[in-house]
């Protein structure tokens, strides 16, 4: 009965388009399809208003919730409630939870079935078939009702229900006399790729400025933050990164909200660096990755990248014996590869023989980075680049987007005539197929001049570029620079406050 409902609703209720904004009350313009539509970002697959909004709950009134499910409510559901509260808190309401009562309340969240999930997406009129990872990050946010309405969440991943109500938090709106309001209808959305990271340096970085980062990207719908070891010495990791793993990596996996790589160079500091020819640095080297699992992450990075190792040692021993390392402990650990920057196999241009021998030479599940033609994506990387570099190499790369902060020098963006002052990521330069392309999407990201060393402070600006870089990569389709950017200063608008402060996700390494 439950799963058809959902179904019923699909298949009877998308049928127009309506129209809502945050800031006057009047329609804002689909720039792609010339339809009106909200403004969340990133921007939805589908949206389906129905014209209209519905109320809420009163001036300073409390707005009811419930968790429907046979299994128990997933810590990302915890993290999002918290994340909606501060939201109503600016506008002078409350949320009180009912017990699994969903009859009473007016926000409901649903976990589904996968199955269940799947369908709905199918009555949606989606033909594409989703992985696993992508379908567990799909939500349907549904509106109905007359004078008081209802909300209703569904999701077959608690990632995906975290996502919902990311974007539940930028439709609810203050109308007049104080009441809350959202607008009627519903959205069907899912990303285009599921691994879509943003890394930042675990070294250059105090805990509290890294703790920022890392909050700030489930908002943004970034699924993984990358950590990575800019230390003196391989052998005697700084204070920094080793913090930085235990918080971060500790917080993202019992939140639930992204998941963390850990990207080591073992050859940084020579001669304090590991020489893979004596046992004793093998086992070493296994521990500590072993180590960084341990403390939460996800999985790792054999970073050759600007500093590689020791010709003498081949490069595939040295990413076998992270393979045998990490899967040992935890067989659904993510290996990524960056390539050296010099030689005849580097993480930019062609696919060289070099590189598809050792490629040959290390699990399938092993991902390679890849900058594209060169370290920095200045011309349009076409489809067919990208299928010559795979065919040559054997398998698909992980690309590797530089230089994604405002501001800096060579920024991954471009200034908006249209939106005086404004930037936006340079999406036209990347191919809209992303899935079919890469194994996933990576951003050496920052935000600011600073890059790799994070600002003190995440102005609005900074915050709104990132939202168009990630913006691009969970819906290509539909990618509109202008309507990209108009959505992403509203979006910073909404969620500085609510992290600065301290209402949710709070940026102190011991809330973390």
């Amino acid at each position: 009965m439950q799963r058809r409902s959902w179904i019923c609703v699909l298949s009877t209720g998308l049928l127009m388009f309506g129209a809502f904004t945050a800031f006057s009350g009047e329609t804002t313009a689909d720039s792609s399809a010339g339809k009106p539509s909200s403004w969340i970002i990133p921007r939805p697959r589908l949206e389906k208003l129905a014209g209209g909004a519905v109320t809420l709950a009163d001036a300073g009134g409390a707005i009811s919730v419930s968790y429907v499910s046979t299994e128990a409510r997933p810590a990302a559901l915890t993290e999002g409630l918290r994340l909606l509260a501060a939201r109503f808190k600016t506008l002078g309401c409350s949320i009180c939870e009912e017990k699994a009562d969903a009859k009473k309340a007016t926000i409901v969240f649903e976990k589904c079935p996968t199955e269940a999930m799947a369908e709905i997406l199918s009555a949606g009129g989606i033909k594409e078939v989703l992985e696993p990872k992508r379908l567990a990050q799909a939500y349907h946010l549904a509106v109905s009702g007359g004078g008081k309405g209802r909300v209703t969440i569904r999701a077959s991943g608690s990632l995906g229900l975290y996502y919902g109500i990311v974007s539940l938090v930028q439709l609810v709106e203050p109308a007049p006399k104080g009441s809350v309001r959202v607008p009627a209808g519903e959205i069907l959305d899912w990303p285009e790729i599921a691994l879509r990271l943003a890394k930042t340096s675990a070294t250059e970085n105090a805990p509290a400025l890294a703790n920022r980062f890392a909050a700030w990207m489930p908002l943004c719908k970034i699924s993984q933050v990358g950590l990575q070891f800019h230390g003196a010495k391989s052998l005697e990791p700084d204070k920094n990164f080793t913090a930085n793993v235990e918080v971060i990596c500790g917080w993202a996996r019992r939140s639930g909200l992204c998941e963390t790589v850990v990207y080591f160079c073992p050859f940084r500091g020579k001669p304090d660096a590991y020489d893979f020819r004596r046992p004793e640095h093998k086992a070493a080297y296994a521990e500590l990755l072993q180590g960084f699992l341990a403390r939460g992450a996800h999985g790792v990075e054999v970073d050759y990248n600007d500093w590689p190792g020791n010709p003498e040692t081949p490069i595939e021993d040295v990413i076998n014996l992270a393979c045998q390392s990490v899967w040992q402990k935890d067989p659904a650990a993510y290996v990524f590869y960056c390539p050296p920057n010099t030689g005849t196999s580097q993480y930019r241009g062609p696919a060289s023989p070099e590189m598809a021998r050792v490629l040959s030479k290390v699990p399938a599940q092993v991902w390679p980075l890849w900058t594209g033609y060169a370290t920095l994506i200045t011309k349009p990387l076409e489809a067919e680049t990208v299928e010559a570099w795979t065919q040559a190499a054997g398998r698909r790369p992980f690309v590797w987007v530089n230089r994604v902060a405002l501001g800096v020098k060579h920024e991954f963006g471009r200034a908006l005539g249209e939106v005086p002052g404004a930037h936006v990521f340079r999406g036209e330069l990347l191919p809209k197929d992303l899935n079919r392309l890469f194994e996933g999407v990576h951003f050496n990201a920052g935000m600011g001049e600073g890059y790799g060393k994070l600002p003190n402070e995440f102005t609005p600006e900074s915050l709104a570029y990132f939202a168009t870089a990630a913006d691009y990569i969970w819906n290509p389709r539909d990618g509109d620079a202008v309507e990209s950017c108009r959505r992403a200063r509203r979006f910073a608008e909404i969620m500085l406050p609510l992290l600065e402060q301290g209402s949710t996700l709070i940026t102190k390494a011991q809330s973390l």
